[in-house]
C-alpha cells in the first residue's frame, strides 16, 4: 500500500513540474560539476589553481607555462644509501622539516640546467712532463724528450711574486733537483712552455703551448720537526664550493653523489637542514673561522672592502700552535679585488704588484697560513682566459685543455698525501667559485674531478673532510622564475667524510651525534664550534645573542625543537623550515611597508652619493666651481615600485615582526628586502620600523658602465647612454604627482615653504597609513632639513631623529604611518629647512 502511494505522488509531481524548476536543477548540477573540476585542479596542482585565483600566487607568464605544462611535485634530495650512524634518526613533528619545493620547480630546473651538456675544454691536453711516485717514498718528474726541446720553465719569484722564465736543456733533471732540494721556492708547481708543431706554425714564428705542472708542496721538514709531535691529532680538510645549493648539488653532480652514496671506506654524514647565514660568502667564512656574526650589524656594500678583515687566524692559529701545517687554496688571482685579497685586506690598487705580494705574505703570517700553493698560479690561468675573475662567465675556465678546478684538487690531494707520508698534521681550506655564475650549469664541469677526489679523500686515514657550500646561486633565470630558487639560496649543503680508520678514534657517541644532527636544523656556527673543539676541548663559546649551541658543536645532539630564531641569520634571509614564515596574499596594507622599504633604498643611494662626494672634495677631486653642486639620482635612477611579490612574515626575537618581500622596480629589477617592526620602550613609545637589509636578486653587473659612484647593487641606469662626468649631469626631476602607483594607493604632493620653493612633501597614501618623503625639485640648491611626523594614537612607525640632507634632485623618507587597527588616521608635519652651503 505504501509503495503505491509513493508512485502516485511521483506521477502527480511530474505532472506539475515547471520549466524553471528544471533549469534550476540543471544549474545546480553544472555548478557541482564545476566545483568538482576545481577541486581536482586544486588537489592535483595547487600551484596552478592558486596562480589563477589569487594575485599573491601569480608569477611571470613564462614560469606559469612550466608549471602548467609539467604539473609534477618535486622532492627534497637526499642520499639513498645512508651511513649506519644516520639510519633511524628522523625529525619529529616538533623539529624542522624543509619547506616542500614548489610543484613544477624541478621541471624548470631540469629545463634550465640539464637540457644541454656542460661546456668542455676544447684544447688538446699537451703533457710535456708528468709527476710520478718513484720506487721509494719520493716523487719524480719524467718528460717527453721529443716535446721538450727549446722549452722554458716558469716559476714564481719568492721575492717579487712575478713569474720568471729559465731555459734549460734537461727540464726533468732541473725540476727533480728542485724536488729533492731543501730550499726550492717552487710553491708546489711550475709552468712549462714549449714550441709545438702545428699546421700553422713555422720556424720563424713558432707556436708555444704551456703546461701547469703540479709538484709536491715545498715545506721545511727540519722546521716542522721542531713543532709538537701531534700526528695523532685529527687532520681537517675543508672544501667550500661557492654558490651551490643542496638541491643544485644533487641535480648537478651526479657522479659525486654516486660516490658519496656507495662509499665503503668512510662514513658519510649528509646534513640535510643547513641554514645559510646570508647569501654571501664573507659572512659565512666569518662565522666559521671566528664565530663573529651579528644580525643587527649593517653589512658592507658588495663593492666595498669589509670593515674588518676575516679573522682566519682565530682558527688557523689554534691548529698551527698544535703543530699543524696550514694551507689556503682558491681559484682567484691574489692581485684582483676579490677573494683572499679582499678578505685579508692586503690589496692596494694604487700600489705595485710587488708591494701587494709583500703585504699578502704579511697577512698570511698574521693569520697563521703557511702556504697558498697553486693559488699563486691562478693569475696566469685567468689571464689566459682573458679574465680578471670568473663570477659571471664563461661557461668553462680551462688551461691546457683542463678545467681550472682540476689543478686545485690535484694539488690538494698531493699536498695531503705528502703530509700523510711525512706524518705531519694539517689543516686545509680550499674554495672554488666554479658555481658562482649566471647559468647554473658550469658547476657540472666540477663533477668528474670532485668525484675522483672524494674517492681518494675517503682513504686519507686520519682526516675529517668537510665539503660544503655557503649558499645557493643568487643569479640567473632560475632565481628570477622560481620561488623555490629563493629557498635554495638559503639552503646550502654540507657533508662530513669520516674514514673508517678515523671512526674508531671519534667513538660511537660522537658518530651517533653526527648521525642525529643530519636530521636537525644546523648552522655554520655549529661548524665553527666543532672545529674549535677538535683543537681545544676547553674552547669557550662566546657568541652573540645567546644562541643555543653546545660546546661540542655537532658532536653533541642538537635540540630537536631548534628554530631559525635560535641560530644567527643576517637579513634578508628565508628560513628553510616549514611553518616558520607565513605567506600573504596580495595584502595592500602590508604593501605600505614595501613603499617604506623602497624609500629607504633611495635614501641609501643619496647617502652613499653624498658620502663619496664629500670624500672626493676632501681629496681635491672636485674643483672650486663644483663645490656645493653635488647632485643625486643622476645616472643611477631613483627606484620606482612597480609591484610587490613573495610577501611573507615571521616573528623574531623579543616579539619583533619581520616582513620579507620582493620589490619589483623599473626595468623589472628585483630587490629582496626585510623590514623589522619592533615594540620600543621609552618616552616616545609605540612600535618602530626599519629596513634591516636588502639583496639585489637580478644581476646588476651589466649596469657598471653607466653607474654613479654608489654601490652597484643599488644602481639602475641607462646602459645605452654614453658615460659622462656625474657633475655635468643635471638631475631629472620627476613629476611626482603623475608617478604610477600600485593599486589602492594615492599620491599627494604639497608645496613646502623653503628658499626658492624647492621642497615638496610627497605622500604615498593608503587607507591604513602613508609614507612621507621630502623631495628637492631644484637642481642647484641643497637643504639641511629637520622634520618630524605626529599622528593620532601614536601610530607613527618612523620619523627621523636627526637633521637630514636633501641633495638637488634628491628625495628622503621623513615619516611612515601604519594603522593596522582601522583606517581612521590623521597626521601633521613639523619641519625646518636651511640652504646648505656645501655638502
Amino acid at each position: 500500500m505504501g509503495i503505491m502511494r509513493v508512485k502516485i505522488r511521483w506521477k502527480m509531481y511530474l505532472s506539475k513540474l515547471h520549466v524553471k524548476t528544471f533549469v534550476l536543477y540543471t544549474f545546480l548540477l553544472l555548478a557541482l560539476a564545476t566545483l568538482y573540476k576545481l577541486y581536482n585542479m586544486q588537489h592535483n596542482n595547487p600551484v596552478t589553481f592558486y596562480a589563477d585565483n589569487f594575485e599573491f600566487f601569480k608569477v611571470k607568464s613564462r614560469k606559469i607555462s612550466y608549471v602548467e605544462r609539467k604539473r609534477r611535485y618535486c622532492n627534497v634530495y637526499s642520499l639513498q644509501h645512508k651511513s649506519n650512524w644516520t639510519v633511524g634518526h628522523k625529525s619529529n613533528n616538533h623539529g624542522c622539516r624543509r619547506v616542500q619545493p614548489m610543484p613544477g620547480s624541478c621541471d624548470l630546473a631540469d629545463e634550465l640546467f640539464l637540457s644541454e651538456p656542460p661546456a668542455s675544454c676544447y684544447d688538446e691536453i699537451i703533457e710535456f712532463c708528468k709527476l710520478k711516485k718513484d720506487s721509494g717514498t719520493g716523487w719524480v718528474v719524467t718528460c717527453n724528450r721529443n716535446l721538450t726541446k727549446n722549452c722554458m720553465i716558469g716559476t714564481i719569484d719568492p721575492a717579487k711574486g712575478s713569474t720568471t722564465w729559465e731555459k734549460t736543456a734537461d727540464i726533468a733533471s732541473e725540476i727533480n733537483s728542485w724536488i729533492t732540494g731543501s730550499n726550492r721556492g717552487m710553491f708546489g708547481f711550475c709552468f712549462i712552455r714549449c714550441p709545438v708543431e702545428t699546421e700553422y706554425s713555422n720556424m720563424d714564428d713558432p707556436i708555444f703551448k704551456e703546461q701547469l705542472l703540479i709538484l709536491p708542496p715545498d715545506f721545511n721538514l727540519e722546521e716542522q720537526g721542531k713543532r709538537s709531535p701531534t700526528y695523532n691529532k685529527i687532520n681537517v680538510n675543508m672544501i667550500l664550493i661557492d654558490s651551490v645549493s643542496r638541491q643544485h648539488f644533487y641535480r648537478s653532480l651526479k657522479k659525486s653523489v654516486a660516490i658519496l652514496e656507495n662509499m665503503k671506506s668512510a662514513d658519510v654524514f649528509d646534513f640535510e637542514l643547513v641554514q645559510a647565514v646570508r647569501s654571501r660568502t664573507f659572512e659565512t667564512l666569518q662565522t666559521i673561522f671566528s664565530g663573529d656574526v651579528d644580525p643587527n650589524v649593517q653589512p658592507f656594500g658588495t663593492q666595498e672592502i669589509p670593515p674588518e678583515p676575516l679573522k682566519v687566524g682565530a682558527l688557523f692559529g689554534k691548529y698551527k700552535a698544535l703543530g699543524y701545517r696550514t694551507l689556503w687554496l682558491e681559484d682567484l688571482c691574489y692581485l684582483w679585488e676579490w677573494g683572499i685579497s679582499k678578505d685579508l685586506h692586503f690589496l692596494n690598487k694604487s700600489g705595485s704588484s710587488e708591494q701587494t705580494w709583500a703585504r699578502m705574505w704579511q697577512k698570511l703570517v698574521l693569520n697563521s697560513i703557511d702556504s697558498v700553493g697553486v693559488t699563486l698560479a691562478m693569475c696566469r690561468v685567468l689571464a689566459a682566459n682573458n679574465l680578471e675573475d670568473h663570477f659571471h662567465g664563461p661557461d668553462s675556465v680551462c688551461f691546457n685543455g683542463r678545467h681550472q678546478h682540476e689543478y686545485l684538487l690535484d694539488y690538494l690531494l698531493l699536498y695531503q698525501q705528502v703530509m700523510e707520508e711525512s706524518q705531519q698534521p694539517y689543516l686545509t681550506f680550499t674554495m672554488t667559485n666554479v658555481g658562482h655564475e649566471d647559468t647554473g650549469r658550469r658547476i657540472q664541469t666540477l663533477d668528474a674531478a670532485l668525484a675522483k677526489y672524494l674517492s681518494s679523500a675517503a682513504s686519507l686515514p686520519n682526516t675529517l673532510t668537510i665539503v660544503f657550500s655557503d649558499h645557493g646561486n643568487a643569479y640567473g633565470q632560475y632565481i628570477e622564475m622560481s620561488e623555490e630558487a629563493r629557498m635554495e639560496l638559503f639552503h646550502p649543503f654540507m657533508f662530513f667524510l669520516v674514514p673508517n680508520t678515523l671512526s674508531s678514534k671519534l667513538g660511537s657517541d660522537w658518530l651517533t651525534s653526527l648521525g642525529i644532527n643530519t636530521q636537525r636544523l644546523v648552522s655554520f656556527l655549529d661548524l665553527h664550534v666543532s672545529l674549535h673543539y677538535l683543537a681545544d676541548p676547553t674552547y669557550p663559546i662566546s657568541v652573540q645573542h645567546n644562541y643555543k649551541i653546545s660546546h661540542l658543536g655537532l658532536f653533541n645532539p642538537i635540540d630537536v625543537n631548534r628554530t631559525c630564531n635560535d641560530i644567527p641569520r643576517i637579513m634578508p634571509n628565508l628560513c628553510i623550515c616549514r611553518n616558520f614564515e607565513t605567506p600573504h596574499r596580495n595584502n595592500t596594507k602590508l604593501n605600505l611597508f614595501a613603499y617604506f622599504a623602497m624609500g629607504q633604498l633611495n635614501n641609501e643611494i643619496q647617502r652613499q652619493f653624498l658620502l663619496r662626494s664629500k670624500l672626493a672634495k676632501s681629496t681635491g677631486q672636485y674643483s672650486a666651481r663644483e663645490q656645493g653642486q653635488v647632485k643625486t639620482f643622476q645616472k643611477c635612477e631613483r627606484l620606482e615600485l612597480q609591484r610587490v611579490e613573495n610577501l611573507r612574515s615571521s616573528y623574531g626575537e623579543n616579539g619583533s615582526h619581520i616582513l620579507k618581500m620582493d620589490l619589483v622596480v623599473q626595468k623589472s629589477e628585483v630587490f629582496f628586502v626585510a623590514v623589522t617592526i619592533k615594540e620600543s620602550s621609552g618616552s616616545q613609545g609605540g612600535p618602530r620600523v626599519s629596513l634591516e637589509m636588502y639583496d639585489r636578486i637580478t644581476p646588476y653587473s651589466k649596469f657598471s658602465p653607466c653607474a654613479d659612484d654608489v654601490d652597484l647593487a643599488l644602481c639602475i641606469c641607462d646602459i645605452s647612454k654614453p658615460v659622462v662626468s656625474s657633475n655635468d649631469q643635471v638631475p631629472k626631476i620627476p613629476d611626482y604627482a603623475s608617478l604610477k602607483l600600485i593599486p589602492d594607493f594615492q599620491m599627494q604632493v604639497t608645496q613646502l615653504e623653503s628658499d626658492s620653493m624647492c621642497l615638496v612633501l610627497v605622500t604615498v597614501k593608503h587607507a591604513h597609513g602613508a609614507v612621507m618623503c621630502i623631495a628637492n625639485t631644484c637642481s642647484d640648491l641643497g637643504f639641511n632639513v629637520a622634520a618630524s611626523i605626529k599622528a593620532k594614537d601614536d601610530i607613527v612607525y618612523f620619523t627621523p631623529t636627526t637633521t637630514i640632507v636633501v641633495l638637488p634632485g634628491g628625495m628622503v623618507v621623513v615619516g611612515f604611518i601604519y594603522n593596522d587597527r582601522n583606517s581612521d588616521w590623521t597626521s601633521s608635519l613639523s619641519f625646518h629647512s636651511v640652504v646648505a652651503d656645501s655638502f
